[in-house]
C-alpha cells in the first residue's frame, strides 16, 4: 500500500491511497474463501463448492468486500502512523480499478488543534431557585387540570374552557399564512395558557361563531413565524368544552394514589427540588461553556456544526415523529445552538487532552453492563454495537473533563 495526503484550509485533509494487484489478489482470494464457506449452494456441503462457481454467484459482493476492506484497513494504518484525530465521517471514492493498481480518495474533517488557556480559575453567576409552598400549590393545580374530566358544553366560553377551533392567520395584505393552518386546534381560556388577546375576543362566543381580530405580536416573541409581524387571525369555534376539576384536595390526592394531601404535596416538592437541581447544572454548565468560549477564539469546522445541528434535528423528529431534515427555517431557528455545541465539544474534548483524562476499561465495561441490564431490548441489544462503545467512551470523558472543570469554579451571585 501507498499513500499521500494533502492538507486542505485548516483542517479538511484528503488522502489518496493505492494498492497493488498482488494486494487486491490476496485479500480477494481471502474474501472468496470467507463467502465460500458460507455460502449454502445446493448439491455442495459448506466450504465444497467450486471457486469458480462462487466467483460466478457472488463476484459483485466479492469485489466490494475486498474493496471495502482494503481502504478500512488502509485508512485505519494511515491513522494510526499519523495520528490524525477525524473529525467527520470519511468520504471515500474509487477513482480507479485496473490491471496494476487500485486507487482511493478519502477525504475527511480533523479536529482543529488549539489549546484552551483560562479553566485555572472560573468565575459565573448562577443561582439555583429555591421552592416554596405557592410553587407546590401551583403544580398541584396543573395537575389537577391535567387529569380534570371534560365534557361538551352548551353556552357561552368563559374562562377555564375549551374551544376546538379552525384557525388561519393572513398577514398585511391580507395573503393567507399556509404554515398557520389549524383544524381542530384546542385552545384552553386560561391566562398563561394562551395570548390574553384571544381570550378576549373568545370569551362570550359560542359553537358555530366566527371570530376574526387583528394582533401585533412583539419583536421578542419566539415563535420566528410571527415575530414582530401585524396578523389577522380568523376563527371558527367547532365545539365548546368545560373542565370538571376535582376542588377536594383529600378525594384527589386519594384518587392519585396517594395516603393524604400532605403526602402529594411531599412527593410534589421532591420532583420540583430534583427539576430545580437539573436545571442549576444545566445552567452552571451553560456558563462554564460560554466563559470558556469568550476567552478562547477559535473556528469551527463546518462539518461539525452540521453533525449537530442533524443531530438537534433528529432529537425532534423523534419527539414530533415527522421527518424535519430538510426544515429549512428549522436550521435557522437551531444553527446557533449547534455552533456552541460544537464549540462546546471542541472545548471539552482539547481539555481532555491536555490534562490526560481518560475513561478506564473497567469505566466502560461498567456502562455497558448497564446498557446489557436495560429492561428494554432494543437499548441492550446496543451494547454489542462497536460504535456505541465509542460514544460511552466519549460520554465517561465528557462527564469527567466536567468534575474537572467544576472543580475550579467559583460560583458568585451579586
Amino acid at each position: 500500500m501507498e499513500y499521500n495526503f494533502e492538507q486542505k484550509e485548516k483542517w479538511h485533509v484528503v488522502l489518496n491511497i493505492s494498492f497493488s494487484n498482488e494486494e487486491y489478489l490476496v485479500e480477494y482470494k481471502r474474501t472468496l474463501q470467507e463467502i465460500k464457506n458460507n455460502a449454502k449452494i445446493d448439491g455442495f456441503r459448506p466450504g465444497k463448492a467450486p471457486d469458480s462457481l462462487i466467483e460466478n454467484r457472488y463476484k459483485s459482493e466479492i469485489e466490494n468486500e475486498t474493496e471495502d476492506k482494503l481502504v478500512q484497513r488502509g485508512f485505519l494504518n494511515v491513522l494510526k502512523e499519523k495520528e490524525f484525530k477525524i473529525l467527520s465521517r470519511p468520504i471515500v471514492t474509487k477513482v480507479q480499478k485496473g490491471i496494476g493498481d487500485l486507487k482511493f480518495v478519502v477525504e475527511f474533517d480533523l479536529y482543529p488543534e488549539i489549546v484552551i488557556k483560562g479553566y485555572d480559575k472560573i468565575k459565573i453567576n448562577v443561582k439555583k431557585k429555591e421552592i416554596d409552598d405557592s410553587m407546590v400549590e401551583k403544580n398541584i393545580k396543573l395537575l389537577k387540570s391535567f387529569y380534570a374530566k371534560i365534557e361538551n358544553k352548551e353556552g357561552e366560553l368563559e374562562p377555564g374552557d375549551i374551544a376546538i377551533v379552525d384557525m388561519d392567520f393572513k398577514d398585511e395584505k391580507g395573503k393567507q399564512i399556509e404554515s398557520l393552518n389549524y383544524k381542530d386546534f384546542s385552545i384552553e381560556l386560561n391566562e398563561g395558557e394562551i395570548l390574553n388577546v384571544f381570550i378576549d375576543n373568545l370569551k362570550g362566543k359560542k359553537k358555530g361563531d366566527t371570530v376574526s381580530f387583528e394582533y401585533s405580536y412583539p419583536s421578542d416573541y419566539q415563535d420566528e413565524e410571527l415575530k414582530g409581524k401585524n396578523v389577522k387571525i380568523n376563527i371558527f369555534i367547532k365545539e365548546v368544552k368545560r373542565k370538571i376539576v376535582e376542588n377536594d384536595n383529600e378525594v384527589f390526592a386519594k384518587n392519585f394514589g396517594f395516603e393524604n394531601y400532605e403526602s402529594l404535596k411531599e412527593i410534589t416538592r421532591k420532583r420540583l427540588e430534583n427539576d430545580f437541581e437539573k436545571d442549576y447544572e444545566l445552567q452552571k454548565e451553560e456558563k462554564i461553556i460560554d466563559y470558556l468560549i469568550e476567552k478562547n477564539n477559535f473556528d469551527v469546522p463546518d462539518s461539525l456544526v452540521l453533525m449537530h445541528l442533524e443531530s438537534i434535528k433528529n432529537s425532534l423528529n423523534k419527539n414530533d415523529k415527522k421527518d424535519l431534515s430538510d426544515d429549512k427555517k428549522l436550521d435557522e431557528l437551531y444553527k446557533n445552538y449547534a455552533l456552541w455545541r460544537a464549540k462546546r465539544e471542541i472545548i471539552l474534548t482539547t481539555i481532555s487532552l491536555q490534562e490526560n483524562i481518560k475513561a478506564s476499561d473497567e469505566e466502560i465495561e461498567d456502562e455497558i453492563k448497564k446498557v446489557k441490564e436495560h429492561p428494554n431490548s432494543k437499548i441492550r441489544d446496543l451494547a454489542d454495537d462497536g460504535d456505541f462503545k465509542e460514544e460511552i467512551e466519549k460520554g465517561i470523558i465528557y462527564n469527567k473533563t466536567m468534575e474537572f472543570i467544576n472543580n475550579r469554579v467559583e460560583i458568585v451571585t451579586n
